[in-house]
């Protein structure tokens, strides 16, 4: 196999230019340039973060109300036909368990109308969820249907 010495030359000088661009400094402008999309990208994770801390906020608390929501139409499913329509309630603070504290952070109404012949109450439960990071507040509403149940064992 013959290789050209002009070949073998060029070689060897661009192994020695690859060396030298390797070892050279970098410049003012690079390094700037550098810090310049360095900075750009900490900044955009940082919002994205925070973001993500307000979405993960908002969703746990929509999640306590549900679950607020939820055990207090457990509650009315359990309670008597006859005092069911003695169960509306202001704005009560409760706490994410759905128990009644000082300093619950939620606030829970109950709204019960029952029908004229006495067999079914519409059930309406609002949760309001507490103001997070200076957004408004979140009012969230649940309703359903509570029969009773001797009309229900009848029917099977």
């Amino acid at each position: 196999m013959n290789i050209h010495p002009q070949t073998l030359a060029t070689a060897g000088a661009g192994e020695q230019l690859a060396r030298k661009i390797r070892t050279r400094p970098f410049t003012l402008a690079e390094v700037l340039l550098a810090f310049g999309i360095f900075g750009i990208m900490i900044a955009s994770s940082v919002t994205l973060y925070s973001y993500i801390i307000f979405t993960d906020s908002w969703l746990m608390n929509r999640n306590a109300a549900v679950n607020i929501a939820q055990a207090q139409m457990d509650y009315l499913r359990t309670v008597d036909m006859a005092n069911l329509q003695y169960a509306n309630e202001t704005e009560h603070e409760v706490n994410a368990s759905g128990e009644a504290t000082a300093n619950g952070g939620f606030f829970r109404t109950t709204t019960v109308t029952p029908d004229a012949s006495g067999t079914f109450c519409n059930v309406q439960i609002m949760v309001r969820v507490p103001a997070l990071l200076k957004r408004p507040e979140q009012r969230m509403t649940f309703a359903s249907v509570v029969m009773d149940r001797a009309l229900i064992n009848n029917l099977d």
